[in-house]
């Protein structure tokens, strides 16, 4: 079990000792974060760190002990880090030995999700179903890495990075729904709806199609000519076999 830690915690949630719970990721979250560090004396160390020296010898006492008193404020940095962060995420960390380290780490993780979600694009030859299981997956992926992400966040982004035959819908709901109230599940059954009608519309198309194609065929069948073989003595009267 992690330093300072009180059994299995929600795989998501922080809570930082301000008292206030956020995500590690979130542009408020780390204007948050931030502000603790800095209260508390510790945000220098967290960006900047500091350098261990090889050996104390030859330092002066007030020097030693302003090196103390940096590894102690390292150390407490480390642990509130170590200690907020979500259980998926802290073996990231447990084996590293200063706050900023700690610091980049995480930093790294979640630009790395970011970057991912902002290129999310539905391809094509895609289904819906297919997208939304993809989408979905990265976005549970975020939220156990610590980020926190609206559900209008998640609609909006949905709805960008669906391919042109979506925009009528999507013109639709972004007209007539709110977008601060609505549910992802909501806009899924909505372009769900939507992907149907078309797959019936496409078929009903084909189907038309072919029943041309047949009404075609068959009426070139009607108006060709009748072929039938004839005696060669029943030839016409003026024929070669005639009598």
């Amino acid at each position: 079990m992690r330093p300072g830690s009180k059994g299995k915690r929600n795989s998501c949630s922080v809570s930082w000792s301000s008292g206030r719970s956020g995500e590690l990721s979130t542009a408020t979250g780390k204007a948050i974060r931030q502000t603790i560090f800095k209260s508390l004396g510790l945000w220098e160390l967290v960006v900047e760190g500091f350098t261990e020296p090889n050996t104390t010898e030859g330092m002066t006492e007030n020097q030693k002990n302003k090196l103390d008193e940096k590894r102690q404020k390292d150390a407490s940095a480390l642990s509130l880090i170590q200690r907020n962060v979500t259980d998926p995420i802290f073996p990231r960390i447990m084996r590293v030995e200063s706050a900023k380290e700690a610091w980049e780490t995480l930093r790294n993780e979640f630009q790395g999700d970011d970057k991912d979600l902002e290129n999310m694009k539905m391809k094509e030859d895609e289904s819906l179903k297919d997208y939304s299981s993809r989408f979905l997956e990265l976005i549970n992926q975020m939220k156990t890495h610590g980020e926190d992400i609206s559900d209008r966040r998640i609609v909006e982004k949905i709805l960008i990075s669906l391919p042109e035959k979506f925009d009528p819908i999507v013109a639709v709901i972004e007209e007539t729904k709110d977008l601060s109230t609505l549910s992802v599940q909501e806009v899924m059954a909505s372009l769900k709806s939507y992907e149907q009608r078309m797959a019936r519309h496409s078929e009903k198309a084909v189907e038309s199609a072919f029943q041309s194609k047949l009404n075609v065929g068959s009426k070139n069948q009607e108006r060709k000519p009748q072929n039938f073989d004839q005696p060669k003595g029943e030839l016409s009267r003026g024929g070669r076999y005639g009598r």
